[in-house]
């Protein structure tokens, strides 16, 4: 018998949202910048899923002014260099809303949104690009709902 209890205590307080990505790049999943201004951090988790060379390449976390990608910047990134790769190959990278800021200032631009930019190494390679931003400042239920197409 399954629990008759609702509860749910991680998914109130994170969102995630998972894309498909292929081609060489860099580019930045589909769904573009997400708004960073209801969370305290972001992270991304880059997956191989179809290989036709050796998947990934580079991947960043960049920020930006609004959800179009306007003056986008840097916030961080990560060079691979895959000797074997294979399908479920992953790497991750974090960030904190202090290291937007960081930029922000630097740059002198408002960055609120945010983005996973992946460069492969071929063009028929494809990944999930799953974006995780948490430490939501008004947890609530479903942050992060079921997507079924």
């Amino acid at each position: 018998m399954a629990s008759a209890l609702v509860a749910q205590e991680f998914f109130s307080r994170i969102r995630r949202d998972v894309f498909a990505l292929t081609g060489v790049g860099p580019a930045v999943a589909a769904g573009g910048y997400l708004d960073m201004s209801q969370y305290g951090n972001f992270a991304i988790t880059v997956i191989d899923s179809v290989l036709s060379g050796s998947g990934l390449a580079q991947i960043e976390i960049v920020a930006a002014v609004d959800a179009a990608g306007t003056n986008a910047q840097q916030i961080t990134t990560k060079t691979l260099t895959p000797s074997a790769p294979v399908i479920t190959d992953f790497a991750t990278l974090e960030i904190i809303a202090d290291q937007i800021r960081e930029v922000a200032t630097a740059s002198g631009f408002n960055l609120r949104f945010v983005a996973a930019r992946v460069t492969l190494n071929a063009a028929g390679d494809k990944v999930i690009v799953v974006c995780d931003r948490w430490r939501a400042k008004f947890p609530q239920q479903n942050l992060t709902a079921d997507v079924i197409h």
